[in-house]
């Protein structure tokens, strides 16, 4: 099987005909052929069309860790890093749901990891990231982390959110043992 799929990659034929496994294969054993990256493509096209979405996920996380095949292949890359961005947000606002509904701090803890997540993909990208740096700073806040809340919400610049996000500073330095020192005269 493997040299047949050596032989198709070479030859640069066979882009249709080749069956999910056949994609599946030039992936992962030759992921530096020059047809990897259409190889790739195909996959996450059929999977999305297919409605498989747990298994489209799979791939775009294990894609997304195989250096070579990622190699001088930007375009592959940000299609990853964007899909990446879909599945993480839709679970972090499953998660901000669950933490709205139980309080539970692991559950707002949860949505911090997964917010810094995709405010980084987002970075790398050159998106902007202020939604997502916000919703880290809301789930600081509400897993009880207020200093940190407190620096989230100061690192948010962007005009929309700038109010808000300082109000909510001023919010947190009231309830903050530490936010009551910063109020303090310093004696200069």
């Amino acid at each position: 099987m493997r040299a047949l799929i050596v032989l198709l990659v070479l030859a640069g034929t066979a882009h249709a005909g080749l069956t999910e496994d056949d994609l599946i294969a030039v992936i992962t054993i030759q992921p530096r052929a020059p047809y990897a990256e259409a190889y790739a493509d195909r996959l996450l096209d059929v999977l999305g069309a297919a409605n498989r979405t747990d298994e489209l996920n799979v791939w775009v996380e294990r894609m997304a860790q195989m250096p070579q095949l990622l190699r001088g292949r930007e375009k592959l890359r940000q299609r990853l890093q964007r899909l990446q961005i879909a599945f993480r947000m839709q679970k972090a606002n499953i998660d901000f749901h669950r933490g709205s509904e139980t309080g539970s701090v692991d559950a707002w803890r949860d949505v911090v990891r997964g917010y810094r997540s995709i405010a980084e993909l987002q970075s790398q990208l050159g998106d902007n990231n202020t939604v997502a740096r916000f919703n880290v700073a809301v789930a600081l806040d509400r897993s009880g982390e207020h200093f940190a809340a407190f620096v989230a919400w100061g690192s948010i610049h962007e005009l929309d959110l700038e109010i808000h996000a300082r109000e909510r500073m001023v919010a947190v330095l009231a309830r903050s043992p530490l936010g009551l020192l910063a109020w303090l005269p310093t004696g200069d």
